[in-house]
């Protein structure tokens, strides 16, 4: 196991009357929870359609791209699990969803040995007959209530379907159409399974607003109490992770680590922008994403202790306050119109949910060292792009290479989400 030493010495366990108080409180809102989790099964209404930004794949010599997918309207989970635990600030969640159905129409080529790849387009979907969703989500004290935050949630979906429809080319086989949207499915997960996080606080959350905390405690102190208890907890987890950030930091910058590599892209393109119609080829080579060390905290750490003997979980959302994409080298060819040169993307917010673990070590001076466990998902936004030196053509191949790259999101966050993932266990076995 890579660890770090981390100071996690002023943890403090509640106090005896405290405790009492919580189990009391923890009982009853578990069991006015449960009842309306029993009433709200049958409920059938859940948000607005959700639509996602355009997502693209390849397949051999081939691409396809979907426009637009939108999820269908989102039912409620069905809630099979939830439990309270309020010394540890969290909640046990145990829920599923069925049929969960994203609509999309979509764009592909093909090449064939022609100058230019063969289009075809149709409409298609995709659905997944059941997605299981389990673990714990965090809760704070907000004003005079709880609120869910900072999920750490495991997600199995099961029993892909997919219908395609309106397929109206007879140069491509159905399979290698079905293979495409096999793979795009795959990257569409990275967005829907954010959607389903969010859905999930958001159930939660609407249990929990009915109850007022001077409702689950008998006394005015208990309150108090159980308030100060929290904000202790989320003061020291906060602390903890600011520390390990810093170290972070430090070692990106000594260990000269502050970029990650990303995947060259060439792409065809085919797009109308206003009156005028591009047709022409889009690669980009040696990219890196960075910089690294300007890695922060965005809000409050969330506590789970799952076992009385085993790890301090820490739960919460980081970002890089400074954030770009660059390639060294782009080409742009539009007919007989050939551009090269360097570019750099850069994306309104990033946010990584990352989960660490405190782990008992008697050897420690602490008492504890702190593990990466992993980092979950990232979420980036669109992407924008600005290239200068070209003159009347700046904002033209700008606005090109911004779809491209928005094509190739879910593999520019495959990329970093795997290369983050190594670096932090780079740095934490240079640390052990």
């Amino acid at each position: 196991m890579n660890v770090v030493n981390a100071d996690f010495s002023g943890v403090q366990e509640p106090i005896p009357d405290l405790e009492k108080a919580l189990d009391m409180a923890a009982i009853l809102l578990s069991g006015n929870i449960e009842d309306e989790i029993v009433k709200s099964q049958s409920k059938k209404m859940g948000p607005l359609p959700i639509t996602f930004e355009n997502v693209y794949a390849e397949l051999d010599r081939g691409e396809i791209i979907l426009l637009k997918p939108t999820l269908k309207r989102l039912p409620d989970p069905i809630l099979h699990q939830l439990k309270v635990k309020l010394e540890a600030n969290h909640i046990v969640v145990d829920a599923e969803w069925k049929n969960v159905t994203v609509h999309a129409s979509y764009e592909s080529y093909y090449e064939r040995g022609m100058n230019l790849p063969i289009r075809i387009d149709g409409e298609l979907s995709f659905r997944w007959k059941k997605v299981r969703a389990y673990g714990h989500v965090g809760i704070f004290v907000v004003n005079d209530t709880v609120q869910a935050v900072n999920n750490d949630i495991v997600y199995d979906f099961d029993s892909l379907v997919m219908d395609v429809v309106d397929h109206n080319s007879e140069h491509v086989t159905e399979d290698a159409v079905i293979d495409a949207c096999t793979n795009i499915a795959s990257k569409l997960y990275w967005d829907l399974r954010w959607e389903l996080r969010m859905s999930i606080e958001a159930k939660i959350n609407e249990f929990l607003a009915d109850f007022k905390l001077s409702e689950l405690f008998r006394t005015p102190e208990d309150v108090s109490f159980y308030r100060a208890a929290t904000e202790s907890f989320t003061k020291q987890a906060n602390s903890v992770v600011d520390g390990f950030l810093k170290s972070f930091q430090k070692a990106i910058r000594e260990k000269h680590i502050k970029k990650v590599p990303l995947k060259n892209m060439a792409k065809y393109v085919d797009a109308k922008l206003g009156i005028v119609s591009l047709q022409g080829n889009f690669t980009a080579l040696d990219g890196f994403a960075g910089d690294l060390s300007s890695i922060e905290r965005v809000g409050d750490f969330s506590i789970w202790t799952p076992d009385e003997d085993g790890p301090i979980q820490l739960t919460g959302y980081i970002q890089f306050r400074d954030f770009s994409a660059s390639y060294n080298h782009y080409e742009a060819t539009a007919g007989h119109i050939q551009i090269l040169g360097k570019l750099r993307a850069s994306t309104i917010y990033n946010l990584v949910a990352l989960k660490m673990l405190l782990v008992p070590d008697s050897k420690s001076p602490f008492g504890y060292n702190l593990t990466v466990d992993n980092l979950k998902d990232v979420r980036l936004g669109y992407i924008s792009v600005h290239i200068t030196g070209m003159g009347p053509l700046d904002n033209f191949v700008s606005l090109i290479a911004s779809i491209v790259l928005n094509h190739f999101k879910a593999d520019l966050i495959g990329e970093i989400n795997k290369n983050l993932n190594y670096i932090m266990d780079k740095i934490t076995k240079g640390s052990s």
